[in-house]
């Protein structure tokens, strides 16, 4: 679906409207509702989107196993996506839209559901990411969120707070 006025451009030379398959490769997304193909594992997902992002399988590789690694999600790596708890997937949404590096990151509540020590970790990880100059967009109803981790806000329903 292209948007129905206005254009979207990322690093003044990919457009949505006309070159939308490089444009989305430069867009990591994690939605609020886990993406994960149950019957393939952590590694076989981060290494298909690696893939989809263009890289040879070696590379894919390379780069699934620092992603996991960032996440602390190693030790289920090889275990099917859909024995993994509620906090995992979120984790391993985050390691899918950040694979490869895009230059854009799209996150939906990336943090929701997570047990507190993951927590931090994921927002040391999207931390290092911003500071290594990738934008990261992030929506999230926990104040704190945005708070603790010195993000920009965009505020929807003032009255609210």
């Amino acid at each position: 679906m292209l948007p129905s006025s206005g254009c979207a451009t990322l690093m003044n030379r990919h457009n949505l409207a006309s070159d939308r398959q490089a444009f989305l490769s430069m867009v990591g997304y994690c939605p609020q509702s886990d993406p994960a193909l149950c019957q393939l594992t952590g590694r076989q997902m981060t290494e298909l989107l690696a893939r989809l992002r263009g890289m040879a399988p070696v590379a894919a590789a390379e780069e699934a196993q620092l992603s996991l690694d960032a996440l602390g999600l190693t030790r289920l790596a090889d275990r099917q996506c859909g024995s993994y708890s509620g906090g995992t997937l979120r984790r391993l949404s985050l390691c899918l839209a950040m694979v490869g590096e895009p230059p854009l990151l799209l996150l939906d509540e990336p943090s929701a559901g997570v047990d507190i020590v993951a927590r931090r970790n994921m927002w040391n990880v999207i931390r290092r990411a911003r500071d290594a100059g990738q934008a990261v967009l992030i929506s999230s109803h926990r104040f704190e969120n945005i708070l603790l981790h010195n993000c920009p806000c965009i505020f929807t329903h003032p009255d609210n707070f």
